[in-house]
């Protein structure tokens, strides 16, 4: 009975270690995708200049350690013994830790979009400057027509170029994962509040 016990405790830390090796191993390999030479498409076609594939790796990747942190986070409060605080403390830094795999294979994403929209900004800066030293139309009714079409056309890239994300993932999509992140650090917190307080 003993060797049985000891073959699943051998068998589910192998498969931990190597949840925990894929996964990691993805995370490198999407920092390294990160930092090659991407090539970004102009935010008229995509307002994620063409990296929401990378980001969506990302979030997927999270969605599946954040599934298995809390796979783990209810087995640690279903055990006989839910009040080892080092069992605690260890679930929660792995939320957190979950946190930092997250954004870290973005960064280089992060800082290649944000150049993006700095650039839109300071070309849209540039062509504002030339419109408002163009030389007036010859009547008055043609340059009032111009510079309201000049307004109204600037007044729509303005709000494309605000609308430029510096992060390859979608608003939504983050809240609902904050939503599973929350969750599991709450109930960690709670029982680890519980058992500093003597409840557990």
């Amino acid at each position: 009975m003993a060797l049985k016990a000891l073959a699943g405790t051998v068998v589910f830390r192998l498969a931990i270690a190597g949840f925990v090796w894929v996964y990691v191993a993805s995370v490198e390999g999407l920092y390294d995708l990160g930092r090659e030479k991407l090539n970004l498409r102009s935010f008229y076609d995509d307002s994620m200049l063409g990296l929401r594939p990378l980001g969506a790796l990302s979030l997927q990747l999270s969605y599946v350690y954040f599934l298995g942190v809390t796979f783990g986070a209810l087995g640690v409060l279903t055990s006989p013994n839910p009040s080892d605080l080092r069992i605690l403390g260890l679930v929660l830094a792995s939320a957190v830790l979950g946190i930092v795999f997250f954004f870290f294979p973005l960064q280089s994403v992060h800082r290649l979009m944000v150049e993006a929209k700095q650039r839109e900004l300071s070309s849209f800066r540039s062509e504002l400057r030339r419109l408002r030293s163009r030389p007036d139309s010859t009547t008055e009714e043609r340059r009032v027509v111009a510079e309201l079409r000049d307004a109204l056309t600037l007044d729509m890239i303005r709000a494309e170029i605000a609308a430029i994300p510096t992060w390859p993932v979608d608003t939504t999509i983050m809240g609902k994962l904050a939503t599973v992140v929350i969750a599991v650090v709450g109930l960690v917190v709670a029982q680890i509040i519980q058992v500093q307080l003597g409840i557990a």
